[in-house]
């Protein structure tokens, strides 16, 4: 977590790592600014944000993932 500006953000190297962690605030301007929620982890399965989110249990990303356009 970094701070700017007094605020406290989280600075994810990459979407899954967003996903992983539930932070649908940060998931949101990730895509906004060009993620690709099809994005291939460099894990042997090779998981996408989707994947992750079933894994960890975030029920909240697929709500999101409706969003997507």
């Amino acid at each position: 977590m970094i701070s700017v500006a007094g605020k406290k953000i989280n600075a994810y190297s990459s979407i899954h790592d967003a996903v992983k962690n539930g932070d649908v605030v940060q998931l949101e301007v990730m895509v906004r600014d060009g993620a690709s929620v099809n994005e291939l982890d460099n894990t042997k399965d090779r998981f996408t944000p989707m994947h992750w989110a079933c894994y960890k249990g975030a029920l909240e990303v697929p709500l999101v993932k409706t969003e997507w356009k």
